[in-house]
């Protein structure tokens, strides 16, 4: 499955295909959030777990060892 790339208003637009916007019910102007990954760009339905997965993401990549010594 992919999705295409348009210019709207001189603005890069990303048209995904029907069925991914109605599995997800996504409507005109509802916000996505997007989070790169080191497999890619990763979309969420809820920008608010995005945020909280790439907060998250930050605390295991900056105190890796503090969270290896309380695994223990």
């Amino acid at each position: 499955m992919t999705a295409r790339v348009m210019l709207v208003d001189g603005q890069p637009v990303l048209v995904l295909p029907t069925e991914v916007a109605e599995r997800f019910q996504l409507k005109n102007h509802k916000e996505v959030g997007m989070l790169d990954t080191p497999n890619g760009v990763e979309l969420f339905v809820d920008p608010e777990y995005a945020r909280q997965l790439q907060v998250a993401r930050g605390v295991m990549r900056d105190d890796r060892e503090a969270l290896a010594e309380l695994a223990k």
